[in-house]
């Protein structure tokens, strides 16, 4: 799939550029998430590479705008480089909600080039064919990049037929699966051809799943189609996917890949771990709100923090303009991250009364409290009450603010 990189690289740039952002993250969720009282949806990511300060400027920022008539829908997302629009994508979906067209381009009219990505549905809304292609300034295909047939029998996704489209190179690939109970991938077995007569061994996959897992095969095929950029640009996951592992072996180049997944009693994807042939890749982390929603993901490459993407949620509601999102009651900063020495803390919110700042170990055990004016910077020397230094490790910061409150973790590295 190398060559299918650089082709879009050549076609799309600079809407690619996108600040280093890998194109190998499939963890899972969607970009919106729901409680008892309320629908919650991503307004805004921004893409910073450390941990944000207040006074930071974000090296790209995604606005989300979603469709009138439906709230939680998302019609169309805008990425800006340093203030400036880079690239815009729309979307349209089934009359069931299923996503059946995305469009990537640099303009507010697509651009005079661009990327699409289209699915069509069977009867059972399952994905039946799935393609990539570049189009010109007149909305006409110029050149399909790959696409997929997928071919079910009673259990679900038996077969995945795929065609990568070069000049230089065209392969097809053809992938046999085994399904659990939730019609998840146990297994896949794939095969290469270069003219889909001969076939060759090529690659074994094999996941396990946590418990709670919903996510079916349209939503892997939809990622491998889009090149991953349904999941990657507008959602911080793939919706209903909790794998516990997954591992792929390529058998012509030697090559082992691993993923592993770690997550929270809530369904919370905490830290996805990525190696090569047993050594480090990247991996990340992500950070929630006391009430599950999504904050920071950070992303660690072989060198470090390579890039940390911080999410701004709002209120859905149909009395809502979709394009303005709402000011949180509270909301808590805490920076550097992580950080060796002191670390400030800022609550904002729309009250001028005190805030309680608490700060806690893993334990669940107090360290340190203060009182605050809003928008006032609290300096926590890394001391707890007693005035001892604490260690290495993740603490937890919680403001609250009458009956208000938010949570917050840190890292701290001595």
């Amino acid at each position: 799939m190398k060559f299918v990189a650089a082709f879009i690289l050549l076609l799309a740039m600079p809407m690619l550029a996108l600040a280093g952002e890998s194109l190998m993250e499939k963890p899972t969720g969607s970009y919106t998430q729901n409680n008892a009282t309320k629908t919650m949806r991503i307004s805004q990511r921004a893409s910073y590479q450390h941990y944000p300060t207040p006074d930071d400027t974000a090296s790209y920022i995604y606005h989300y705008y979603y469709n009138a008539n439906n709230v939680t829908q998302l019609d169309s997302l805008k990425s800006f480089r340093y203030g400036i629009p880079e690239s815009t994508f729309y979307y349209t979906y089934t009359p069931s909600g299923k996503i059946t067209d995305m469009k990537m381009g640099s303009s507010e009219f697509y651009g005079d080039r661009g990327l699409w990505y289209h699915a069509d549905y069977d009867a059972q809304n399952r994905i039946s064919l799935a393609y990539l292609a570049s189009y010109n300034n007149s909305l006409s295909l110029t050149q399909i990049i790959l696409s997929f047939h997928a071919v079910y029998d009673n259990d679900g996704l038996n077969t995945l037929l795929g065609h990568v489209i070069s000049a230089e190179n065209p392969y097809y690939t053809r992938s046999t699966f085994t399904l659990n109970a939730q019609g998840s991938p146990v297994t896949e077995y794939e095969q290469i051809s270069s003219d889909s007569l001969y076939w060759e061994d090529n690659s074994l996959s094999e996941w396990t799943w946590e418990d709670g897992n919903t996510g079916d095969t349209s939503a892997l095929i939809e990622d491998r189609a889009s090149l991953e950029f349904l999941n990657w640009y507008s959602r911080p996951w793939i919706p209903g996917y909790r794998p516990s592992s997954m591992s792929k072996t390529t058998w012509g180049i030697g090559e082992v890949r691993n993923s592993t997944y770690t997550w929270n009693n809530e369904g919370n994807l905490l830290e996805q771990v990525n190696t090569v042939s047993g050594n480090l890749e990247d991996r990340f982390l992500y950070f929630y709100d006391a009430n599950g929603y999504l904050l920071y993901k950070a992303w660690y490459g072989i060198y470090g923090l390579d890039h940390v993407f911080a999410y701004t949620w709002e209120q859905a509601s149909t009395s809502d303009d979709p394009s303005m999102p709402i000011q949180p009651i509270i909301s808590l900063s805490a920076y550097p991250q992580p950080f060796t020495g002191s670390l400030n803390l800022v609550v904002k919110s729309i009250d001028n009364s005190l805030a309680n700042i608490d700060i806690y170990n893993v334990k669940g055990q107090r360290l340190q409290s203060y009182k605050a004016q809003p928008n006032t910077i609290i300096v926590w020397d890394g001391r707890d009450e007693h005035g001892k230094q604490c260690s290495s490790g993740i603490y937890l910061i919680k403001a609250k603010q009458n009956n208000h409150s938010i949570t917050t973790r840190v890292i701290r590295i001595k």
